[in-house]
C-alpha cells in the first residue's frame, strides 16, 4: 500500500468478509485496517475471495484494478483454476511455508447414539497425519467435565489417516462437555476436538403385543433401571407417541395393518428401531407387505423344524465387545419353528447351523429394523432363556439408530444450526430470548432463532470466533437447552502448497505470480514493475531537459 500514491483508493479483505472491509478507502485508512487484522479461524475458497473483491472495488470508478491475494495456497483451498475475471490485474503473493508437519483429530462420533449414565461409552475418532514421515509415540487424551485423563499413545504412518476408540465413563445423565486431544507441534489449531453429548436419563420402549400372557420383555429390559416400558395392544396403539421412544418391539402380533405399518415405518425412517417377533399363526401377507415397503426379506412359509443358532456377528453394534470370547461355550438360541427368510438389503445378526437366517438387522435411513425368523413364544424358541444373547438383543437394539443430535459443529460453516430440545415451552416462543454462554471463557452472545417442526433453528452466523462448548441458555430464565460445541474448520489441516510454478500452469493470462522471498523485495517488485503511472516524473524531467537544450541551442547557435 505504502509504494501506491496518496490519492490511489484501497481495500483491504480478510477471509472474514467483515463488513469494514466491504469499502474502498483512502491510504491511511487502509493502512490502520491492515494493523488491525487479528488471526481468524475463517476459511475462504481463493475463487470466492476474488469474487468478493470484484463485488467492492465494481462501486469504484473505472480506473485500472490490481489485485494483490497474499496466500500460501494450500492446494484444498487455492481453487486458483476457478478465477473467472478475466478483466482485472490479479497478482497472486505465494507465502512460503517453513514447517510442514502436522497431526490433526479430523472427527468423533460414538459407536451408540444414545448414551446412557453409569456405563462405558465408546468414543471413536479419526486422526490424520499430514507429514511426509512417520510419526510415533503421540500423546491422547480426553477431557471430560473438566477432568483430563491420559488415553494412550498413537503411532502414526506417513500421510495416513487412523481410526480408533477411547472408552468414556459417563456417570451422570445430562449434558457433558469433552475434549479429545493430541500432543502435538508446532501447528495446533487441529489438537483438539471439543463435542459435547447428552446422557439419557431414561430410554422409552413400546412393547406391541397381542397376547395377554406376561412377555419377558419388560423384565428383561428392566434389568438396567435405564429402561421404562410400556405395554399396547395393536388394536389399541396411540400413534402420536411413536416418537417418544427409542425402540418399538412387536411380539405375537397377528396382523400389521395399513395404519400400523406407515407409522412404524416413520418411525424408523426419523431414528427409531424396530424389533419383531412374528406369531407363527401371523397374516403372512400383512408382514410381507410391511417388510416390502421397508426394503427388505419377505417371510416364507412357517416351518416347523429343529434348528441351533450356531454363529454371532460378533462385529456389529448388536453384539460387538458383548463376549470376551466369541469361541467360547456360549448358550446360543434353538428353536422347533421358524419363517424363513433371506437377507436381503439386510445384515445377518444371527445365523442357523444351515446358514439361514435367525435375526437380521436392515438400515433404513436414521433408524433400524431388526426381524427374528422366529416367535419368542416359548412353545416355539429357547431365547428368552439365553440370557446372554436375549438381553444384548434388547438393550442394544433400543440404542442403536441414528444420532439425535450432531456433537459438534465447525465454525464458519455450521451458521445455521437445526437443534432438538425437549424442554422449551412453544407456547411461550414469543417472549423467548436465548444467548450461547462460552463454558472455557467469559464470553456470550445472542443468536437469531425460530421455530420449526417442534425444534429450534439457530442462527450462529460468524458469532464463534474460537473452539469450544457453549451452553444454549434462556436469557430470562437461565434454563438450559443444551450444548453445542464449535471446532476450527480442518480444511486448512493439510500441508500441501502450490508452487510458483504450479499456480503459473493453472491462471489464466491476466493472472500473474510474483514470488517475493521477503517483504522488502514485494514493495520494491510493486513500486518498480507495477506503477507505470510514476513514470511521469521521470518524462517531466527529461522535457524540462529537452527544453533547457533548445532554449540553449537557439542562442547560442543562431
Amino acid at each position: 500500500v505504502k509504494a501506491y500514491s496518496i490519492n490511489d483508493k484501497f481495500n483491504v479483505i480478510t477471509n472474514d468478509f467483515e463488513g469494514k472491509h466491504q469499502f474502498l478507502n483512502n491510504k491511511e485508512a487502509v493502512l490502520n485496517q491492515i494493523d488491525e487484522i487479528k488471526i481468524s479461524p475463517s476459511v475462504q475458497k481463493i475463487s470466492a475471495v476474488v469474487r468478493k473483491q470484484q463485488q467492492i472495488v465494481s462501486t469504484g470508478k473505472n480506473n485500472e484494478k490490481i489485485f494483490y491475494d497474499i496466500s500460501d495456497f494450500q492446494k484444498t483451498t487455492a481453487d486458483v483454476s476457478a478465477i473467472s475475471d478475466t478483466f482485472s490485474k490479479i497478482k497472486l503473493v505465494p507465502l512460503k511455508s517453513v514447517e510442514q508437519r502436522n497431526i490433526s483429530i479430523d472427527s468423533i462420533w460414538f459407536e451408540s447414539p444414545i448414551i446412557l449414565p453409569n456405563q462405558t461409552a465408546i468414543l471413536v475418532y479419526t486422526a490424520t497425519n499430514h507429514a511426509d514421515a512417520n510419526v510415533n509415540d503421540v500423546k491422547l487424551s480426553i477431557n471430560l467435565d473438566g477432568q483430563t485423563r491420559p488415553a494412550g499413545l498413537k503411532n502414526f504412518a506417513a500421510n495416513s489417516t487412523v481410526r480408533d476408540s477411547v472408552k468414556i465413563s459417563v456417570l451422570n445423565a445430562g449434558w457433558h462437555t469433552a475434549t479429545l486431544n493430541i500432543t502435538d507441534y508446532p501447528i495446533q489449531f487441529d489438537d483438539n476436538y471439543f463435542f459435547s453429548f447428552y446422557a439419557e436419563p431414561n430410554v422409552k420402549v413400546l412393547h406391541i403385543t397381542d397376547v395377554s400372557s406376561s412377555s419377558l420383555i419388560e423384565s428383561a429390559l428392566k434389568v438396567s433401571k435405564n429402561f421404562i416400558v410400556n405395554t399396547a395392544n395393536s388394536t389399541n396403539l396411540r400413534y402420536a407417541q411413536f416418537p417418544e421412544n427409542k425402540l418399538i418391539v412387536l411380539e405375537d402380533v397377528h396382523t400389521i395393518n395399513s395404519g400400523l405399518s406407515t407409522e412404524l415405518l416413520s418411525f424408523i425412517k426419523n431414528g427409531g428401531n424396530v424389533l419383531i417377533f412374528p406369531e407363527a399363526n401371523a397374516d403372512i401377507n400383512s408382514y410381507n407387505t410391511f417388510l416390502n415397503n421397508a426394503g427388505t426379506s419377505t417371510l416364507s412359509n412357517f416351518e416347523v423344524k429343529n434348528r441351533e443358532v450356531s454363529a454371532i456377528n460378533g462385529s456389529e453394534f448388536i453384539f460387538r465387545d458383548v463376549y470376551t470370547n466369541l469361541n467360547a461355550a456360549l448358550t446360543l438360541p434353538s428353536t422347533t419353528g421358524n419363517f424363513k427368510f433371506a437377507s436381503k438389503n439386510s445384515e445377518a445378526l444371527l445365523n442357523y447351523r444351515d446358514g439361514s437366517v435367525f435375526l437380521s438387522k436392515t438400515r433404513i435411513q436414521n433408524g433400524n429394523l431388526y426381524v427374528c425368523s422366529a416367535p419368542l413364544n416359548a412353545k416355539y424358541s429357547n431365547l428368552t432363556r439365553t440370557g446372554e444373547v436375549f438381553v444384548p438383543l434388547l438393550n442394544r437394539s433400543a440404542i442403536s439408530g441414528s444420532q439425535n443430535r450432531k456433537n459438534a459443529f465447525t465454525i464458519g460453516t455450521d451458521k445455521i444450526i437445526d437443534w432438538k430440545t425437549d424442554n422449551l415451552n412453544i407456547e411461550l416462543a414469543d417472549k423467548l430470548k436465548l444467548k450461547l454462554v462460552s463454558t472455557e471463557k467469559d464470553k456470550e452472545f445472542i443468536p437469531d432463532f425460530k421455530f420449526l417442526n417442534g425444534g429450534l433453528v439457530l442462527s450462529i452466523g460468524n458469532d464463534v470466533k474460537s473452539a469450544g462448548t457453549f451452553t444454549l441458555k434462556n436469557a430470562n430464565t437461565d434454563s438450559t437447552y443444551g450444548v453445542l460445541a464449535f471446532n476450527y474448520n480442518r480444511q486448512e489441516s493439510p500441508l500441501k502448497f502450490f508452487t510458483a510454478d504450479e499456480l503459473k500452469k493453472s491462471v489464466r493470462p491476466n493472472v500473474s505470480i510474483i514470488e517475493a522471498s521477503n517483504e522488502v523485495q514485494l514493495a520494491n517488485f510493486v513500486k518498480n514493475e507495477e506503477q507505470p503511472h510514476n513514470y511521469w516524473q521521470y518524462f517531466l524531467m527529461a522535457a524540462l531537459g529537452f527544453l533547457i537544450i533548445e532554449t540553449l541551442l537557439l542562442r547560442y547557435m543562431k
